[in-house]
């Protein structure tokens, strides 16, 4: 049987820039997100913590829609 693992994370957009996080110490760079740990959070609330977790920065959702859903 696959596991199915739950993620959220916001595109966070400011003055017409968006925010990205370096990836570990590789070249590569990401969008804030990560795994919903409890699977009793919200998606909404799993963003926020991720930000806060990787950025160190609390922030406000505007938009909740829409969001992506895929399947690997």
């Amino acid at each position: 049987m696959q596991k199915i693992i739950i993620a959220s994370g916001p595109v966070i957009v400011e003055n017409n820039k968006v925010l990205l996080n370096k990836h570990g110490d590789t070249a590569f760079w990401k969008f804030c997100g990560g795994r919903v740990e409890n699977y009793e959070t919200d998606l909404i609330d799993n963003a926020r913590r991720e930000v806060k977790e990787e950025m160190g920065i609390e922030i406000k959702i505007l938009n909740e829609e829409p969001f992506l859903t895929f399947f690997r």
